[in-house]
Protein backbone atom coordinates (compact mmCIF):
# COMPACT_ATOMS: atom_id res chain seq x y z
CA UNK A 1 0.00 0.00 0.00
CA UNK A 2 1.32 3.55 -0.58
CA UNK A 3 -0.19 6.72 0.46
CA UNK A 4 -0.57 9.71 -1.20
CA UNK A 5 -0.54 13.08 0.49
CA UNK A 6 -1.46 16.43 -1.11
CA UNK A 7 0.62 19.55 -0.28
CA UNK A 8 1.44 22.74 -0.94
CA UNK A 9 5.06 22.49 -0.58
CA UNK A 10 6.76 19.36 -1.16
CA UNK A 11 10.30 20.73 0.00
CA UNK A 12 9.31 21.18 3.36
CA UNK A 13 7.08 17.69 3.48
CA UNK A 14 10.53 16.11 2.07
CA UNK A 15 12.38 17.56 4.86
CA UNK A 16 9.83 16.99 7.80
CA UNK A 17 9.73 13.25 6.86
CA UNK A 18 13.14 13.02 6.37
CA UNK A 19 14.46 14.79 9.19
CA UNK A 20 12.15 14.46 11.94
CA UNK A 21 10.50 10.98 10.97
CA UNK A 22 13.55 9.01 9.46
CA UNK A 23 12.06 8.42 6.41
CA UNK A 24 14.01 8.43 2.63
CA UNK A 25 13.51 10.35 -0.38
CA UNK A 26 13.73 7.63 -2.96
CA UNK A 27 11.78 9.34 -6.20
CA UNK A 28 11.10 13.09 -7.23
CA UNK A 29 10.29 14.33 -10.73
CA UNK A 30 10.61 16.40 -12.48
CA UNK A 31 14.82 16.19 -13.03
CA UNK A 32 14.85 19.72 -13.63
CA UNK A 33 12.87 22.50 -12.24
CA UNK A 34 10.25 22.61 -8.73
CA UNK A 35 9.54 18.85 -6.99
CA UNK A 36 6.03 18.68 -7.77
CA UNK A 37 5.86 14.83 -6.54
CA UNK A 38 7.62 12.56 -4.86
CA UNK A 39 8.08 9.08 -3.02
CA UNK A 40 10.03 8.69 0.53
CA UNK A 41 10.18 4.99 2.19
CA UNK A 42 10.43 3.97 5.92
CA UNK A 43 11.30 -0.01 5.82
CA UNK A 44 8.91 -1.19 3.55
CA UNK A 45 6.58 1.23 3.61
CA UNK A 46 5.91 4.34 1.35
CA UNK A 47 4.73 7.79 1.08
CA UNK A 48 3.77 9.60 -1.88
CA UNK A 49 3.24 13.48 -2.08
CA UNK A 50 2.12 15.86 -5.07
CA UNK A 51 1.32 19.17 -5.28
CA UNK A 52 -2.22 19.58 -6.54
CA UNK A 53 -2.53 20.16 -10.63
CA UNK A 54 -5.00 23.28 -9.99
CA UNK A 55 -4.67 23.92 -13.75
CA UNK A 56 -6.36 20.46 -14.28
CA UNK A 57 -9.08 21.03 -11.56
CA UNK A 58 -10.37 23.38 -14.53
CA UNK A 59 -10.16 21.00 -17.50
CA UNK A 60 -12.80 18.33 -18.30
CA UNK A 61 -11.01 15.39 -16.87
CA UNK A 62 -12.42 12.33 -15.57
CA UNK A 63 -10.30 12.86 -12.12
CA UNK A 64 -11.76 16.79 -11.92
CA UNK A 65 -14.02 16.18 -9.18
CA UNK A 66 -11.23 14.75 -7.01
CA UNK A 67 -8.65 17.90 -7.98
CA UNK A 68 -11.08 19.80 -6.82
CA UNK A 69 -11.74 18.41 -3.84
CA UNK A 70 -8.25 18.29 -3.09
CA UNK A 71 -7.39 21.99 -3.39
CA UNK A 72 -10.10 22.89 -1.31
CA UNK A 73 -8.98 20.35 1.24
CA UNK A 74 -5.49 21.31 1.13
CA UNK A 75 -4.19 22.65 4.96
CA UNK A 76 -7.17 20.96 6.38
CA UNK A 77 -7.03 18.23 9.04
CA UNK A 78 -8.80 14.93 7.69
CA UNK A 79 -10.51 12.17 9.42
CA UNK A 80 -7.70 9.78 8.67
CA UNK A 81 -5.24 8.63 10.50
CA UNK A 82 -2.29 6.77 9.11
CA UNK A 83 -0.17 3.96 11.18
CA UNK A 84 3.16 3.36 10.60
CA UNK A 85 5.11 0.11 11.90
CA UNK A 86 8.86 0.96 13.13
CA UNK A 87 11.47 -1.43 14.18
CA UNK A 88 13.05 1.40 17.56
CA UNK A 89 9.48 3.51 18.25
CA UNK A 90 11.93 4.16 20.83
CA UNK A 91 14.43 5.88 18.84
CA UNK A 92 11.98 6.91 16.44
CA UNK A 93 10.05 9.04 19.10
CA UNK A 94 13.16 10.70 19.95
CA UNK A 95 13.91 11.42 16.94
CA UNK A 96 11.00 13.17 16.59
CA UNK A 97 11.02 15.17 19.47
CA UNK A 98 14.60 16.48 18.95
CA UNK A 99 13.20 17.59 15.24
CA UNK A 100 10.85 19.45 16.92
CA UNK A 101 7.62 17.63 15.67
CA UNK A 102 4.04 18.18 17.33
CA UNK A 103 3.88 15.48 19.61
CA UNK A 104 -0.28 14.87 19.92
CA UNK A 105 0.40 11.53 21.98
CA UNK A 106 3.35 10.79 24.07
CA UNK A 107 5.06 7.10 23.69
CA UNK A 108 3.26 4.53 25.62
CA UNK A 109 2.52 1.13 26.05
CA UNK A 110 -1.18 0.44 24.49
CA UNK A 111 -3.28 -2.71 26.28
CA UNK A 112 -3.33 -4.11 23.00
CA UNK A 113 0.68 -4.71 23.19
CA UNK A 114 2.15 -1.82 21.21
CA UNK A 115 4.22 1.29 22.00
CA UNK A 116 3.43 3.84 20.15
CA UNK A 117 3.39 7.42 19.48
CA UNK A 118 0.89 9.99 17.49
CA UNK A 119 2.32 13.36 15.71
CA UNK A 120 0.63 16.09 13.80
CA UNK A 121 3.23 16.59 10.24
CA UNK A 122 3.38 20.01 8.89
CA UNK A 123 0.04 19.94 6.77
CA UNK A 124 -1.92 18.41 9.74
CA UNK A 125 -2.18 15.03 8.45
CA UNK A 126 -2.12 12.63 11.75
CA UNK A 127 0.44 9.91 12.03
CA UNK A 128 0.77 6.80 14.54
CA UNK A 129 4.46 5.28 14.80
CA UNK A 130 4.90 2.15 16.51
CA UNK A 131 6.41 -1.30 17.36
CA UNK A 132 5.82 -4.18 19.48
Amino acid sequence: MQIHFWTNDIDRAVRFYTEALGFTLIYSQPDNGPTDFCILQLSDQEVMFGIPPVKLAALDRPDKRLMEMVITRLGQNGPLSIYFAVPDVEAHYSQAVAQGAEILEPLWQTPWGLKQYSLRDMDGQLLTFHSE
